[in-house]
């Protein structure tokens, strides 16, 4: 399942390890034009984190996220995630605008 939100930085969590060289970030958006905005923590794992911590991000800036949305169950709990493979800077979803005069 792959979905996209466009919203505003609010924070890049610190990589945190684990075993077996697993890394990963949290890249936090919101979209404040939202009546009720929610702040989202994105996973960026491994590549996607140095690719974020490498985009000098920082609070208030655009971004385009494109994410899947991961469940599984362990032991009988149930987990959801939300997984970052794509994030572009600045808003994507503005319309073109033409400079040249419409002939008539």
């Amino acid at each position: 399942m792959s979905n996209i939100f466009e919203g505003v930085v609010v924070a890049i969590t610190s990589t945190k390890s684990f075993n077996g060289g697993f890394y990963k970030c949290d890249l936090v958006v919101t979209d404040p034009s939202d009546k009720y905005p929610q702040t989202i923590p994105f996973e960026c794992v491994k590549d996607m984190c140095d690719k974020v911590q490498g985009m000098n991000l920082t609070a208030g800036d655009k971004v385009t996220v494109a994410y899947d949305l991961k469940g599984r169950e362990h032991n009988g709990s149930y987990y959801a995630s939300i997984k970052a493979w794509k994030v572009t800077p600045g808003a994507t979803t503005q319309p073109d605008v033409c400079d040249e005069e419409v002939p008539y």
